[in-house]
């Protein structure tokens, strides 16, 4: 029957074609928005931005400018984070909202690195190894040029260059 009317099959294809399109489409929401440092006010680069509980997201570009799909129904709480910032959370209750947050600062203290042969944490004196200790005094009283080749020369690390900026650290066997 569908052979003697040859535009019917062109009309079933597009109908489908237009179910298909409509199914993929119904319940999309596109969240877009900016995000700012909250004392200069100048965009941020990179700062993630997912939804709280998924693995859907994304990251600001370098005019601090992020946007996404999602099915997921409104409202929608964002966890927007980066490094040096405060996390933050932000609920999205319309899908055409002008999402614009400023990041306030966090100060992230340095915990010291500790280099031992034991599988079993010890105190530095009751141990029946050498232990290497490397705390931030170390770190700043070190003639290195960086964290890294401060490192380097501890016993039992090797330091490995890879690249112009790439460094593998090597623990006794063990790459990290």
């Amino acid at each position: 029957m569908i052979k003697n009317y040859p535009n019917l099959k062109k009309l079933f294809l597009f109908l489908a074609i237009c179910l298909f399109n409509v199914g993929f489409t119904f319940g999309q929401t596109v969240i877009s928005g900016m995000i700012s440092d909250s004392k200069t006010k100048e965009p941020l680069v990179g700062v993630s931005v997912q939804i709280k509980g998924k693995v859907i997201g994304t990251i600001t570009d370098v005019k601090g400018k992020f946007e996404f799909t999602t099915s997921t129904p409104l409202p929608i709480q964002l966890l927007i984070s980066s490094v040096g910032y405060k996390t933050q959370e932000y609920t999205v209750n319309s899908e055409n909202a002008a999402i614009n947050v400023s990041l306030e600062d966090q100060d992230i203290m340095g915990q010291e690195v500790v280099v031992s042969a034991s599988r079993v944490e010890q105190s530095v004196m009751k141990s029946p190894v050498t232990v290497e200790k490397l705390d931030l005094r170390a770190i700043r009283e070190s003639t290195a040029p960086n964290f890294y080749d401060a490192i380097a020369n501890m016993k039992g690390i090797d330091m490995t260059t890879q690249g112009l900026l790439f460094k593998s650290i090597n623990m006794r066997g063990f790459e990290k």
